[in-house]
């Protein structure tokens, strides 16, 4: 009986417990395209600058990106997602930016600068934006999926950040504490 009633107790606060914790779900796309963007751009911000200085340059081995590297391609897939859902970067994009921009204080700047842009271009945007044709990596396609293509980009790479930040000793900020 006692296993019963614990199990009935667990049924009933687990969940609550748990819906407290996860993100509002917007029932509209464009607005849950928003707020799941607007999650991932805190939280990669906060772990860049979570992050030390002398670690930007850190990879995890040869061949891979370095942190600071990684932020900015992340950076440049803000400005070219915005650019093919029709929001013109406001400077053109040097080809070199990974391997250029290493500075711990200019690389947060450009991504906070990037995800302005593609947050910025996903708020605007007018009612049934989201249908309106696209091309993406020479595919014709709507603007909602290259939204939906830039927002996974960056969530892409925000997992692959927190694995850099923990090998080298620092836990996301939003984490419990370890």
């Amino acid at each position: 009986m006692r296993a019963l009633t614990l199990f009935a107790i667990t049924l009933v606060f687990v969940p609550s417990a748990v819906a407290q914790t996860m993100p509002k779900m917007p029932a509209e796309l464009r607005a849950g395209l928003v707020a799941r963007f607007d999650e991932a751009s805190d939280k990669l911000v906060r772990l860049a600058e979570a992050i030390p200085a002398d670690k930007y340059r850190w990879r995890p081995k040869a061949g891979t990106r370095s942190v600071s590297e990684l932020l900015v391609h992340v950076a440049n897939g803000h400005y070219y997602t915005a650019d093919n859902a029709g929001a013109k970067p406001p400077f053109e994009i040097r080809q070199d930016s990974e391997t250029a921009i290493t500075n711990k204080a200019q690389v947060i700047q450009y991504l906070k600068r990037s995800s302005r842009h593609l947050g910025d271009g996903m708020r605007n945007l007018e009612e049934g934006g989201l249908r309106k044709p696209a091309t993406m990596f020479k595919q014709e396609t709507t603007v909602g999926n290259v939204f939906l293509f830039g927002v996974t980009h960056m969530h892409e790479h925000l997992g692959q950040l927190v694995s850099y930040a923990r090998m080298n000793g620092v836990a996301p900020p939003w984490s419990a504490k370890e």
